[in-house]
């Protein structure tokens, strides 16, 4: 399988999700094989050597310059089967546009698509591997494709037990894309205090109170679907042709990114 990349440059601007600042966002076409991000002269290769912070997010990070929430991007990357990119970062964080990764999608196909030579590898689990923190699971087998049942479950009576199986990325634009990031309103003064969600609106995320979605759900398990884009977003980190089998109940970026570390090193020979 050959590699791909876009057929010309693409740009996008907006607010990010937790500085709550302005950045603009160019994806150049690139033959390098690589999907490599550049902000102020540094560049930063997509992997997880790179990551800085799995704290509400994905960020990466090298030689003093940090580009944060990187995983909505990242998971339309790999859904679109992009290979091969250089990706400009005016300012510190990935915008959040709509709260899902549909908009990038939608760009890339505007943008249009070309085969390259380089290809990554396809990756995966070469055994069995259960990975555990804080009553969160993951389950990784070998498989020849890839799928993922995600499990949710939040105090809330609508959040308790969602799930969903996803299994083919030819249905990510459908199926995964259009899932927008939640939040429970009874969060919103904790995550303040930490100096997040700045940038957070009723535009740009499914948003739940006690009662229930405050805005209109695009899918009855849209929390569970858009757990599942994250999760592409930060395995992308380790191969944008993602393979295996994963069973994950109540993750999360850093479960997500301790099972990608695991199984870097596994491949290595370290594990």
């Amino acid at each position: 399988m050959r590699g791909k990349t876009l057929k010309s440059t693409l740009s996008i601007k907006g607010k990010g999700i937790h500085t709550g600042e302005e950045a603009r966002v160019t994806i150049h076409p690139s033959t390098s094989g690589k999907i490599e991000f550049k902000r102020n002269g540094v560049t930063i290769p997509a992997s997880i050597d790179y990551i800085v912070s799995s704290e509400h997010g994905t960020d990466i990070g090298k030689d003093g310059i940090v580009i944060k929430t990187i995983e909505h991007l990242m998971s339309a990357i790999v859904g679109a089967g992009l290979t091969s990119l250089l990706i400009e970062v005016e300012g510190i964080e990935i915008p959040i546009l709509d709260g899902s990764s549909l908009p990038f999608i939608q760009m890339f196909i505007d943008a249009g698509f070309e085969e390259i030579d380089l290809s990554p590898t396809p990756f995966g689990p070469k055994r069995p591997l259960t990975i555990k923190s804080e009553g969160s699971l993951i389950q990784a087998l070998p498989f020849d494709g890839f799928s993922v049942t995600y499990v949710v479950s939040y105090p809330h009576p609508q959040l308790y037990m969602q799930f969903h199986t996803f299994d083919s990325m030819s249905r990510y634009r459908e199926e995964i894309a259009p899932a927008r990031t939640f939040g429970i309103l009874e969060w919103a003064d904790e995550l303040r205090e930490k100096g997040l969600v700045k940038g957070a609106s009723i535009e740009n995320i499914l948003l739940y109170n006690k009662n229930g979605p405050v805005n209109e759900p695009r899918f009855k398990n849209e929390v569970a679907r858009h757990k599942i884009l994250d999760f592409i977003g930060d395995i992308g980190l380790l191969s944008t042709r993602p393979e295996g089998y994963y069973f994950i109940i109540k993750g999360g970026h850093k479960l997500h990114l301790k099972l990608a570390e695991t199984l870097g090193k596994e491949v290595n020979g370290a594990v």
